[in-house]
């Protein structure tokens, strides 16, 4: 009998436990359930690194990878930059599980708090003049990713990025600003969370009619770009 994405799933769960038990408690480990993403995580331990529960959303980086699938070639992603809601740097990696269809279904991620080990290592480098070497560039890309607990500080925090790239406040932002604020976030993902529409309508100061009719459009344009191929 085939096995639902539940049930294949289900099948990860002792491994939360077991990587927690094995990286002790400077590590989080999350597992997500990519067909639900307002509600992706089912398991979760050491949470207070993040303070993140379970049925709590996707975040940025899964939502962006769920949206682009860019993962096919590719297993996992490891030892990147993850960020929690303390502006604490992590040192993540994150393991994709597919369906038979090579589909995104669920994401096993592990969030480390290097802050002790960076501290003894900072200071042996100072007591002995060691100074790191740069480690050669990988070839894919290290994504940042955001640890956020809801939908609505999931938003704020990618409209926020994105402004300050821009240096300018949200107060300032002008209509086109904010259209292409709203295709940004398209592109990154953040409106396949069914609460995102009402969320960057609020930050961004416009109706949420307004924001929807424009994700519709971006939709359509996008879907009429991948027909031509």
């Amino acid at each position: 009998m085939e096995l639902s994405t539940k049930q294949r799933l289900q099948i990860y769960v002792p491994l939360v436990d077991f990587i927690a038990d094995v990286l002790g408690k400077n590590t989080e480990v999350v597992l997500h359930d990519a067909t639900d993403l307002d509600h992706s995580i089912i398991a979760i331990r050491n949470n207070y690194i993040s303070n993140r529960e379970v049925g709590g959303p996707a975040t940025n980086l899964v939502l962006k990878m769920v949206k682009e699938n860019k993962t096919a070639e590719r297993d996992y992603i490891a030892n990147y930059k993850g960020i929690n809601k303390f502006n604490k740097n992590l040192r993540s990696s994150s393991l994709f599980i597919r369906d038979d269809e090579q589909k995104i279904i669920g994401v096993l991620c592990v969030n480390t708090d290097d802050t002790m080990i960076n501290n003894l290592h900072n200071i042996i480098n100072e007591l002995h003049s060691i100074h790191d070497q740069p480690s050669d560039d990988n070839e894919f890309e290290r994504p940042i990713e955001s640890l956020s607990i809801s939908i609505e500080e999931m938003a704020l925090n990618e409209i926020q990025e994105i402004t300050k790239l821009r240096n300018i406040k949200i107060d300032q932002l002008k209509q086109s600003d904010k259209l292409e604020i709203i295709e940004t976030l398209y592109l990154k993902g953040i409106f396949l969370l069914k609460g995102a529409v009402v969320e960057a309508a609020k930050a961004l100061k416009i109706s949420e009619a307004s924001v929807y009719r424009y994700v519709q459009k971006i939709k359509r344009k996008e879907d009429e770009l991948i027909s031509k191929k």
